[in-house]
């Protein structure tokens, strides 16, 4: 049950870090044409890599601040399962919801790199 469980675990963290960064992506390509005028009028590539991580801050922020109360509600479900542990362990949550920061931080790097790459006159030519 333990094996399965991190599978089913690391599938999941996999699952969390592709659909985060296709996300990023397609917003930063989406709004390349925007990047592209800031850059253009003064905008350092730091204040781009802000801008994107502030997005990527408020989602990863959501999703720990759902999915911890739906992990303590889905605690009294899994008290069967577990061995030596209590689903209301405040190290694992600690720990899991860290690692999901960690994911969603990781998840920026190549869509932040892109977008402070950006050319400001490629950019105003793209439509």
């Amino acid at each position: 049950m333990a094996a399965i469980s991190a599978c089913f675990a690391g599938f999941v963290s996999l699952l969390a870090f592709v659909g985060l960064f296709a996300r990023l992506a397609n917003d930063v390509r989406r709004r390349t044409p925007e990047l592209g005028v800031r850059m253009a009028l003064g905008a350092s590539p730091r204040a781009i890599h802000r801008l994107i991580l502030r997005e990527v801050v408020w989602i990863v922020g959501l999703a720990v601040a759902v999915g911890v109360p739906a992990a303590l509600l889905a605690g009294r479900a899994s008290r069967a399962v577990l061995f030596g542990l209590s689903p209301y362990d405040p190290v694992t949550l600690s720990v899991v919801a860290g690692a999901f920061v960690l994911i969603g931080l990781a998840a920026t790097l190549i869509p932040t790199r892109r977008a402070c790459a950006i050319d400001p006159v490629d950019a105003l030519r793209t439509p």
